[in-house]
């Protein structure tokens, strides 16, 4: 289809502004759903830390109370 040079122009404008725009959505989109995820995994790690370090502690109970039972 031939156009005016110049309406062919303003259309070429208007859809590079369309997929600036589009781009930059997508970059925004795409920032949040990372921190979202960051979060999500810096609380699951920090709940699974909890969780291990409890564990530990009571392994070492354990293995303190193992140790000092055939002394006594």
């Amino acid at each position: 289809m031939q156009m005016h040079p110049y309406a062919a122009s303003r259309v070429v404008g208007e859809r590079q502004r369309d997929m600036q725009a589009q781009a930059q959505r997508q970059r925004q989109a795409r920032q949040v759903m990372a921190q979202a995820r960051e979060s999500r995994r810096a609380e699951r790690a920090h709940r699974r830390m909890r969780h291990a370090r409890r564990r530990m502690r009571h392994a070492l109970r354990q293995a303190l109370r193992l140790s000092s039972e055939p002394e006594r």
